[in-house]
């Protein structure tokens, strides 16, 4: 266990004049976990806060999108750019996934992917700007007149 600055240090020697931006973070972690301890998730958020700067405490979101078996950490740079997302997760050590075919959904229920209602790689793709909600509403749209057609 180090503190962030402990953690950045070697990052931050690599490239003394590095002025760029430091990547994004987001972290999934189940809460009942025995493989994996949450503290390699606690550590990975106190180096990314440190790159990044972040003295501030985090927005907790419980409930995370309606969801008792979520809660979110959410750290935002001194911009309010959201940098470090820890997800917390009601479930043991896997992927969260949620089974079905409906926008936020994916997956399926396995050994190591469990069905707790929240698809983890919908969510992680939505951290990093892959999922488009307009360009998806689209393709949805046209994906149906072409079901119609043929």
């Amino acid at each position: 266990i180090r503190t962030g600055e402990e953690w950045a240090e070697p990052i931050l020697k690599q490239h003394p004049d590095f002025k760029g931006e430091y990547p994004r973070m987001v972290l999934f972690h189940g809460t009942a976990d025995s493989l994996v301890s949450i503290v390699n998730a606690q550590e990975m958020v106190k180096q990314y806060k440190a790159l990044h700067h972040i003295d501030s405490a985090p927005e907790i979101i419980k409930n995370f999108d309606g969801n008792e078996n979520v809660t979110l950490e959410r750290y935002v740079d001194k911009n309010g750019k959201d940098v470090v997302d820890l997800y917390s997760i009601n479930m043991k050590h896997g992927i969260s996934v949620s089974p079905g075919e409906g926008k936020k959904q994916g997956g399926k229920k396995a050994m190591f992917a469990h069905d707790t209602k929240f698809h983890s790689t919908y969510w992680a793709a939505k951290f990093f700007g892959i999922v488009n909600e307009e360009l998806t509403k689209q393709l949805l749209i046209c994906i149906t007149c072409m079901q119609q057609i043929y």
